[in-house]
């Protein structure tokens, strides 16, 4: 069974340390903001592919997070690759010097297990 209440205080505490309003990530991964405002507060419970979408926003599939969870890891672990990964999305590159560049975090991730 999906933790609702452990998923509302993940993404509360991983969209602050990214430094994102709620209006901001709302916008983002297009949902209302007063919305997302709910999920954080535990008030609603999101469909599915709105986790998918907010884990989406994070650069997270379902499946990653869920094993973070498992192995009782927090989700900080990786807001520093977390931080780049915004601003590379936030840069007007060409998908070939995006790719490029995450390429290049990935074989640092890598290095770091």
């Amino acid at each position: 069974m999906f933790d609702y209440a452990n998923f509302s205080k993940n993404i509360k505490f991983y969209r602050q340390e990214l430094g994102y309003s709620q209006e901001m990530f709302a916008e983002k991964i297009g949902i209302a903001y007063k919305y997302l405002s709910e999920i954080e507060r535990g008030i609603s419970k999101p469909s599915i592919s709105t986790v998918i979408n907010i884990l989406n926003g994070f650069h997270l599939t379902l499946e990653e997070y869920l094993s973070k969870n498992l192995k009782n890891e927090t989700i900080s672990k990786n807001i520093e690759i977390q931080k780049i990964l915004f601003y590379v999305d936030s840069l007007n590159l060409t998908e070939y010097q995006k790719n490029f560049l995450l390429d290049i975090v990935n074989i640092i991730n890598e290095g770091r297990h």
